[in-house]
């Protein structure tokens, strides 16, 4: 489990007796150096630490890090991963912008805001925020899903063959 709060980012195994916790950054170990509070993180297979921050930036190493070339004017709200892949949602202008790295990041602007992203592989993401707002990535782009519903959704995730789960604020599953 990798927590990411405020100023640190910390993975939490699964069995501490076979693993101990240890915090990747903060202010008390190597300085994550995030601008505003981190908002997602994910830890790649070879330990590469990935993670946003709500100031508009995404850090990738293994310390000191240093931002990766991203868009300007961008709000993150979350960041997520699958295996050396990741996915990213924000917020700019009041539209949503979604990210994919592998390699590099390429990014797309949406028509509605988003604040989170889960993924089902490698190639299939999916990110949803309010009045219903859904969007899934399918290893090319970017396209929007009929979710069904007005109501804000609070939590969305992906299974590997890309179904999407959703829950919305009034406690709906879609």
């Amino acid at each position: 489990v990798l927590s990411a709060r405020g100023s640190a980012v910390e993975i939490l195994f699964p069995n501490p007796f076979l693993r101990a916790p240890r915090i990747l950054c903060s202010q008390q170990t190597t300085p994550c150096g995030a601008e505003g509070s981190i908002v997602g993180a994910w830890l790649e297979p070879d330990d590469t630490l990935v993670f946003a921050d709500d100031a508009g930036n995404i850090y990738r190493g293994e310390g000191p890090y240093v931002p990766d070339v991203v868009p300007e004017g961008v709000t993150w709200t979350d960041l997520t991963g699958f295996g050396s892949v990741e996915v990213v949602a924000g917020i700019a202008a009041g539209s949503g912008i979604l990210g994919f790295h592998d390699g590099s990041w390429t990014t797309q602007t949406v028509a509605e805001p988003v604040t989170m992203v889960a993924m089902g592989s490698a190639s299939l993401a999916v990110a949803a925020g309010p009045a219903g707002a859904v969007y899934r990535f399918d290893g090319i782009g970017w396209t929007q899903v009929e979710s069904g519903t007005t109501q804000d959704i609070v939590r969305v995730n992906m299974d590997s063959t890309g179904t999407i789960y959703a829950v919305t604020a009034d406690g709906q599953a879609l």
